[in-house]
C-alpha cells in the first residue's frame, strides 16, 4: 500500500500545472490540502502502537527521541505529534479492546481532510483548557 502511495506521489509531483486556470489550480490545492491532512491519521495509529509497545532500551530512549532522530523533525514536534496521536488516533484498553480516540469529531474532521494541525491545535487546546 505505501509503495503505491509513494509511486503516485511521485507522479502527482511530477505533473506540470501550467495548462490549468486559476480556479482549476485551486481546486487542486484544496484537493491537495485535504489530502495532506488525511495523512496524518495512519500516523496517530503507528505512533500510538509504538507508544504502546516501545521498549526504551529498542527504541534508544523517549518515544519523542527516537521519533525526532528517525523523522529527522524537532523534538517539540515530535512531542506535538505523540500528544495529537494521543487525542485522535485509536487507543486500547488495558483489556486490550479498542478503544475511540479521545476526541472523536476532531479525528473524524481530520480524516475526512477538513480540518489541519492548526485547527486541532486550536480544537486540542480548548479541550485541555476546559
Amino acid at each position: 500500500m505505501f509503495d503505491a502511495l509513494e509511486t503516485d506521489m511521485g507522479r502527482v509531483c511530477a505533473l506540470s500545472f501550467d495548462a490549468l486556470t486559476t480556479p482549476e489550480r485551486l481546486r487542486k490545492l484544496e484537493r491537495l490540502e485535504a489530502l495532506t491532512r488525511r495523512l496524518q491519521v495512519p500516523s496517530h495509529q503507528l505512533i500510538n502502537q509504538i507508544g504502546e509497545q516501545m521498549d526504551a532500551t529498542t527504541l534508544g530512549g523517549k518515544l519523542s527521541w527516537a521519533l525526532a532522530d528517525r523523522l529527522h523533525i524537532t523534538r517539540a514536534e515530535a512531542g506535538r505529534r505523540i500528544a495529537e496521536a494521543a487525542d485522535l488516533g485509536p487507543r486500547r484498553a488495558l483489556t486490550g479492546e479498542p478503544l475511540a480516540p479521545v476526541l472523536p469529531a476532531t479525528a473524524a474532521a481530520q480524516h475526512d481532510g477538513a480540518i489541519g494541525a492548526d485547527h486541532v491545535a486550536v480544537i486540542r487546546r480548548f479541550f485541555h483548557q476546559l
